[in-house]
């Protein structure tokens, strides 16, 4: 492999590492898992959300998660476009993000932005050192979820009518296995997978 080759290939292997970062961003803010949220940024990092919130990785590891469970009752955090400059141990990246909020009475806030970000790699570890985000659209829809409306006895008529069409409540909101959730029992922990009837 040539000089050249060899170097693009370790700049591809920096981005995806910065990538899998923020997809772990998106994962711990929405499992409320602080343990991994705290990995993704260095102890001395600024984070800055318009008038909201500023300061370290304490200061968010405090107001995140707290933050989402007073205002809603479901979240989903996306990362789309990015584009990321590696510089040495340095890297700034622009991650464009979609956010789905909702709210106890089911209406959903629709949130798109940016996250203008520095990475600094430590030790061998990529890690956010700065962020910014920069909100750009936002709306509010009508929405619901399997939290407000599911009863276990009515996810069980569901099941019996599998492969029916929708107006025979054919489609169940969630598995057997159960929702999702906030916390480390969420499926997405498991390992291994494992079918389904060895879940227990």
């Amino acid at each position: 492999m040539s000089a050249k080759a060899e170097n693009r290939h370790a700049e591809i292997l920096e981005k995806m590492e910065i990538s899998e970062l923020m997809w772990r961003y998106c994962r711990a803010v929405d499992r409320h898992d602080n343990d991994l949220l705290e990995r993704v940024f260095w102890p001395d990092c600024e984070i800055n959300y318009t008038n909201l919130f500023s300061g370290n990785r304490a200061d968010f590891l405090a107001w995140a998660n707290p933050h989402h469970e007073e205002l809603y009752i479901n979240h989903q955090h996306h990362v789309t476009s990015q584009i990321i400059d590696v510089d040495g141990e340095t890297a700034h990246g622009e991650h464009y993000c979609i956010v789905f909020l909702q709210r106890a009475d089911g209406s959903i806030l629709l949130s798109s932005g940016r996250y203008l970000q520095q990475f600094e790699r430590r030790g061998g570890e990529w890690r956010i050192l700065v962020r910014e985000f920069m909100p750009e659209i936002s709306m509010t829809a009508s929405g619901s979820t399997a939290r407000l409306t599911s009863t276990p006895k009515s996810l069980a008529r569901m099941y019996q009518n599998i492969g029916e069409p929708l107006s025979a409540g054919g489609w169940a909101p969630f598995p057997p296995s159960g929702p999702s959730r906030w916390d480390r029992d969420d499926l997405a922990y498991r390992r291994p997978l494992g079918r389904r009837a060895d879940r227990g």
